[in-house]
């Protein structure tokens, strides 16, 4: 058990490893920033976009975030993509959904 590792505003569900090793999280009042592990503290690298930040799961495949949610309950469902070398945001084509994303995965084929 390693005491402190997340800050009080980061739920464990919302930790993903990325490249490298790297922790990232989503941490900020409303879990609306994106922060990364380095060393022992948590350095915020972007602000997950307004119509997904709620209830938004996430999850990294290679150098790439993958972040689905909406902007609020009952909202059809939005998607990203956040590079994690420049940390930049690219919108994603969704099939219309209402409701709520229980967990998320990415297959590569």
């Amino acid at each position: 058990v390693i005491d402190d590792f997340l800050e009080p505003s980061a739920i464990p569900g919302s930790c993903m490893a990325g490249p490298g090793g790297r922790m990232f999280a989503f941490t900020g009042h409303r879990s609306d920033d994106v922060a990364v592990k380095e060393g022992d503290k948590w350095h915020v690298v972007a602000k997950v976009p307004a119509d997904v930040s709620c209830s938004q799961r996430g999850t990294i495949y290679g150098a790439k975030m993958v972040v689905i949610g909406s902007s609020k309950f009952g909202a059809d469902q939005n998607g990203y993509v956040l590079d994690l070398g420049n940390y930049k945001w690219n919108r994603i084509d969704m099939y219309r959904h209402s409701g709520h994303v229980q967990c998320g995965c990415v297959m590569e084929l």
